[in-house]
């Protein structure tokens, strides 16, 4: 079953089986997964730190070209300090701008958070969910998957 609904998973390198978790049940549910990140990180073996700046390049564009592909942009708030995550709810709050200016033309991007709040810019979201689980459960009704 799909739908084609585009959505971007963001959450802490440092909770990626949480991130993996919600990608899945979304996949699941016919969600296309605009990028799995995840994987990338699992491919390259070693913590950022540890590459040069020629290497992280390519994954800073794929995971911004990800954001800015998708119609719902995720936010699995980190419990554990992340920078990407916030970076990348930055840059789903410029697009979303960015489409909104368009008058509607195109999709719209739609932002969640599930978990906590932090900060100014969690305000910014058009919902916010207690939890991962509530996240999911609400996007899989939005497609009419029980």
């Amino acid at each position: 079953m799909s739908h084609g609904t585009r959505i971007y998973v963001a959450g802490a390198s440092k909770e990626m089986d949480r991130a993996k978790a919600a990608m899945r049940d979304l996949e699941a549910s016919g969600f296309v997964i605009t990028l799995d990140w995840t994987q990338q990180i699992e491919a390259v073996g070693k913590p950022d730190s540890e590459l040069t700046g020629a290497e992280l390049i390519p994954h800073a564009v794929a995971d911004l070209a990800a954001v800015a592909g998708a119609s719902i942009f995720l936010l699995l708030h980190p419990e554990n300090e992340s920078t990407g995550a916030w970076t990348e709810l930055g840059y789903a709050l410029r697009c979303r701008n960015e489409r909104a200016a368009s008058r509607g033309r195109g999709d719209q991007l739609e932002i969640l958070i599930s978990g906590g709040r932090r900060g100014i810019f969690w305000s910014l979201a058009d919902k916010h969910f207690p939890n991962d689980a509530a996240a999911v459960w609400y996007l899989r009704g939005r497609v009419g998957v029980p």
